[in-house]
């Protein structure tokens, strides 16, 4: 299976698509390192065609396979935040607060946040998003991680056109825009 644009048809809620990712990162962290390392590929079709990503997908969600109620192509969908994982920490602190674009204004203040986010709003293919998304996640490094339910979801629904691809993107932007810049850059804040 390659990527392609045909528009799959949104059955899953975002709270829907974040539960079913938390459940992927939390079996991708308790792989053994050599797993996770199975799974580092910087090209995404190539990870489309790893057996060892399709063996976690489908040994995570088997019970969803087997009742029909989750597609081979919902797996694909899942590859893009799973290619992801390797590239930043889960933080569950305030997860439904997580907004990516407030995340990039706090770890990149200034041009480079601006130049990230122009590049994410621009991407036309998963390629380009998987690309642009592992620029922001690797420059954070372990500095900064990000809550990957409601960051996985946002990925997953970038991967359908039109509206809900456009809600995404507003999302992000709109985020980065409120978001002020931290007085220590890449160090964001948490209320407790």
């Amino acid at each position: 299976m390659t990527f392609s644009d045909d528009t799959p048809t949104v059955r899953r809620s975002p709270a829907e698509w974040a539960a079913l990712l938390l459940r992927l990162r939390d079996a991708y962290d308790a792989l053994p390192s050599g797993g996770r390392a199975d799974l580092k590929t910087p090209n995404a079709d190539v990870l489309r065609t790893e057996g060892a990503a399709w063996s976690l997908l489908t040994r995570v969600y088997r019970s969803e396979l087997d009742a029909g109620t989750m597609t081979e192509r919902d797996l694909g969908l899942l590859i893009v935040p799973l290619w992801l994982f390797p590239l930043a920490a889960h933080d569950p602190h305030d997860a439904d607060a997580f907004q990516f674009g407030a995340w990039l204004r706090n770890v990149y203040p200034g041009t480079r946040g601006e130049n990230l986010l122009r590049q994410l709003l621009g991407a036309r293919t998963p390629k380009a998003l998987l690309r642009h998304t592992a620029d922001a996640l690797g420059g954070a490094g372990r500095r900064s991680a990000v809550a990957w339910g409601a960051l996985g979801a946002h990925l997953v629904f970038w991967q359908f056109a039109g509206r809900p691809r456009t809600i995404v993107l507003e999302q992000w932007a709109s985020a980065f825009y409120r978001a002020q810049p931290p007085s220590t850059p890449g160090v964001i804040p948490h209320d407790d």
